[in-house]
């Protein structure tokens, strides 16, 4: 087997411990500001709203941010914004330490670090190609999404104990030191540049891309089914 084949590569290792302790971070906050948020209003609508400013950002400007990371470098955006939602949880954390969160200001963060992970997501998928070896690919998928479901599991498992031995307060904080670290591991990956990272992007330029998408979805008569199938089962 070449060293081009091995799969468990610094890149990929990196990339896969980077994402593991953040995303723990993500489950156990989302327990923790879901606790707060019913604690503060008594409403469990608003939590329902937190998801859907989330899914809303997602569902509208996914297909502008895939066309605008295909043009830019993925590293600086995988890294940024992580860094951009580590300080933005360390503010939060800081506001529900001292008494001073409120409820706009929790939905603002909420639409906030959608926008952050509505760039950073595809990013990962096409950076997560370009590291994983192609006769690995399978594997090299599986494991990392293998990864993201265990820590699932064990974050809802452990989230309301630590909720209630820590706090909501520190519990936010704790996730933005994680999204810190994870942009510290990802910052010594290296990733190729692909032929559309040398261009300049432009809005022209982004509208030809989804236009060239919208084009191959329409004339596939797979994609033309599963797509807005799999958006109605979303919405």
């Amino acid at each position: 087997m070449g060293q081009n084949d091995k799969l468990l590569n610094k890149n990929y290792i990196l990339m896969v411990q980077g994402n593991a302790v953040s995303a723990l971070g993500d489950i156990l906050y989302s327990v923790a500001i879901g606790f707060w948020v019913y604690e503060a209003s008594g409403s469990s609508a608003l939590m329902g709203i937190m998801s859907s400013i989330a899914m809303f950002v997602r569902m509208f400007l996914l297909p502008f941010s895939g066309a605008i990371i295909d043009r830019c470098d993925r590293k600086h955006i995988i890294v940024g914004m992580d860094v951009i939602r580590g300080v933005l949880m360390l503010m939060v954390g800081y506001l529900a330490i001292n008494g001073s969160l409120s409820i706009p200001l929790v939905l603002i963060a909420a639409f906030l670090s959608a926008l952050c992970t509505t760039f950073f997501s595809p990013a990962i998928s096409t950076a997560l190609i370009d590291i994983i070896p192609a006769s690995r690919m399978v594997q090299g998928q599986s494991i990392y999404s293998s990864t993201q479901m265990i820590l699932n599991l064990v974050g809802n498992a452990i989230s309301g104990a630590l909720v209630a031995f820590s706090g909501v307060g520190w519990i936010i904080i704790a996730n933005g030191v994680s999204y810190l670290l994870s942009a510290l591991s990802e910052a010594f990956i290296c990733l190729p540049y692909s032929s559309h990272e040398k261009t300049k992007w432009s809005i022209k330029k982004v509208w030809q891309d989804m236009q060239k998408g919208l084009t191959i979805i329409i004339n596939d008569h797979d994609l033309n089914f599963f797509i807005p199938y799999a958006l109605i089962i979303n919405f």
